[in-house]
């Protein structure tokens, strides 16, 4: 007799698997969403600001294949935004793991591990990642490898490989991942991470490319991070951020910031404060630069398009700089709600935010 094979669907725990197959492949459908409010304090209108959602694909052949991809769908004054935040193959080799494909730039920690809007502690990003100078993603291939020191120390590393930066009209990087930006240059560069303690990690990172008609000018992204997290809901992480193009163009920029969920306080163990400071002083792109950077945020949003809404910052002679102050109420353990305060000087008046944010 034939045996008969059914499809399963589950929706608690988003598995799609048929029985016979399910030794060897899974699928889980993940992702997240926000929709924020803004009330500029200077006498602009207030409003509804953002609407989002980024669903997240995930296919496992195997023990050893992972594919996953991340798609971003916002809505703008434009319609519907859609973007392709990444699309890799992961391929487990014993140990290390190669990536390839398009994915998140390794650099740092906050790009990679923090932008999520459910992740992310306030509603919009650090005022370094606002200037359209960072990238957002790269297309290549990654190495990365963990080995454990002692029982409570680590080290991780990772190398890549990735298409170099493009040039815009204006003569500077062009640093949008896009498979038909193709310079004739390659992209290289690493991150270290040194876990000193099993709360406590130190971070280096540097991403480097030759552009330019005859690939002669040069796009430098250097990144040193930490951060300090403790099980009992205390997190304090910050980063240095240091991009140099041409001959002397360069932003700095750094940021910190610190958070503590109330987990042992009963009434109030819902409630997570939290402040950031940053600053960020030198060159920004013109308007061609804010219109092809990787890093198009809009006012509160993260997505990878090119489009003209990111990057709206342009620095002056003086420094930049940010101060941030919220209070996150976490509905359930993958629902927050934030409040934020949000001043940065020589740039913007005060502004209150508000996101409701989820994660699935």
């Amino acid at each position: 007799m034939a045996s008969r094979h059914t499809l399963t669907v589950s929706v608690a725990m988003g598995i799609w698997t048929a029985p016979a197959l399910a030794q060897e492949t899974s699928f889980h459908a993940a992702g997240y969403g926000n929709a924020g409010f803004d009330a500029p304090l200077d006498g602009d209108p207030a409003g509804f600001s953002s609407a989002a959602f980024n669903p997240i694909f995930l296919w496992r052949e195997g023990d050893r294949i992972l594919l996953e991809n991340e798609i971003a769908i916002a809505d703008s004054e434009d319609g519907i935004e859609i973007a392709l935040e990444y699309a890799t193959v992961d391929l487990d080799l014993g140990g290390p793991v190669l990536v390839v494909g398009k994915f998140l730039s390794p650099s740092g920690q906050f790009i990679s591990r923090l932008h999520p809007s459910w992740i992310n502690k306030l509603p919009d990003f650090p005022l370094a990642y606002r200037l359209g100078v960072t990238p957002m993603n790269h297309l290549g291939a990654s190495l990365q490898h963990a080995v454990h020191l002692t029982d409570r120390q680590k080290l991780t590393g990772l190398v890549y490989l990735t298409n170099g930066a493009g040039e815009t009209e204006a003569g500077d990087p062009s640093l949008m991942a896009r498979p038909g930006d193709l310079s004739g240059a390659f992209g290289v560069g690493g991150r270290l991470g040194l876990f000193v303690l099993p709360q406590l990690e130190l971070g280096g990172s540097l991403w480097t490319s030759e552009y330019g008609h005859d690939l002669d000018e040069r796009y430098t992204l250097w990144v040193g991070d930490f951060a300090f997290t403790e099980l009992d809901g205390f997190d304090l992480r910050g980063e240095f951020v240091q991009a140099r193009w041409g001959e002397q163009q360069a932003m700095t920029g750094a940021w910190g910031q610190a958070a503590y969920r109330l987990q042992t306080v009963q009434p109030l163990r819902w409630l997570e404060p939290v402040t950031r400071f940053g600053w960020a002083s030198g060159d920004t792109p013109g308007a061609m630069e804010m219109e092809m950077a990787s890093l198009d945020i809009g006012d509160v949003l993260p997505i990878s398009a090119g489009h003209d809404s990111g990057a709206e910052l342009e620095l002056g002679d003086e420094p930049a700089f940010e101060m941030c102050f919220g209070a996150n109420a976490w509905l359930r353990s993958n629902v927050v709600a934030k409040f934020a305060y949000v001043h940065r000087v020589e740039e913007y008046q005060p502004t209150l935010r508000a996101q409701l944010a989820f994660g699935y």
